[in-house]
């Protein structure tokens, strides 16, 4: 087996006091001769990057930290029992890719800054313009919980519509009229005026005459009803959460 020597090492060395440097080359010497030598309490060093790292024991504090594998022995630092075990856990030994060579790498730890990214929700795409009963397919109204025998009837819907009106904050068990539509047929406005004997706003009138809401709140309840009643007489009513 081969025994090297780190120019790290000497120089670890040559930073201790005489005595030290004594037992260190003592110990070196005892590892070259036999590296299982009980005394010298040699042990593979535990959570380390490079677990090839070794620690032999020169004296009560002083320890030689070697790096073993099946075909060498490399002597690598010598120091301090604290100091030498955290040089062995920041370094690692590499072999070079063209020479060959071994080398000994410091790894170093770094702080970086991390961007975290925030997620920015788009921008919502405008609400699609309601389908008017006339677009709806059988299927939408039955989901729009359109009786299946009043489909035929509401195919058309501007014609066949008495009124309808909206309860923009249902609490689940009263319907109260908050906004109110007549639609009607055979020119409505005429027909109520001669039933009323009286005149009639016509800005007002047509504010009325509308398939379409003004806009409204959003309901403390979450939930609106909207219910349609057709000429003759029937009525349905469809709530919807917000």
């Amino acid at each position: 087996m081969a025994f090297l020597l780190a120019d790290s090492f000497q120089s670890s060395l040559d930073k201790l006091n005489g005595e030290e440097q004594k037992a260190a080359k003592l110990a070196a010497f005892e590892l070259q001769i036999n590296p299982a030598n009980p005394g010298l309490q040699c042990h593979r060093l535990a959570n380390i990057k490079d677990k090839n790292f070794w620690s032999a024991r020169a004296s009560l504090d002083i320890r030689l930290i070697f790096h073993r594998v099946d075909s060498s022995v490399m002597l690598c630092y010598v120091d301090h029992h604290d100091p030498a075990y955290d040089w062995a856990s920041r370094r690692k030994i590499e072999t070079h890719p063209v020479t060959g060579a071994a080398q000994i790498i410091e790894i170093r730890e770094t702080v970086r800054e991390i961007q975290i990214p925030v997620h920015v929700p788009a921008e919502r795409a405008a609400a699609p313009e309601p389908q008017r009963p006339l677009e709806l397919t059988e299927a939408d109204l039955l989901r729009h919980g359109i009786a299946a025998k009043l489909i035929p009837r509401m195919r058309n819907a501007a014609a066949t519509i008495a009124c309808w009106f909206i309860n923009s904050d249902y609490n689940g068990e009263t319907f109260c009229v908050r906004q109110a539509y007549r639609l009607g047929q055979n020119n409505p406005y005429k027909s109520l005026k001669t039933s009323l004997n009286a005149d009639i706003d016509q800005e007002a009138w047509e504010s009325l005459n509308s398939d379409t809401s003004i806009p409204f709140a959003k309901p403390s309840t979450g939930r609106i009803a909207v219910k349609v009643i057709n000429h003759l007489g029937d009525e349905v009513m469809k709530v919807y959460r917000v």
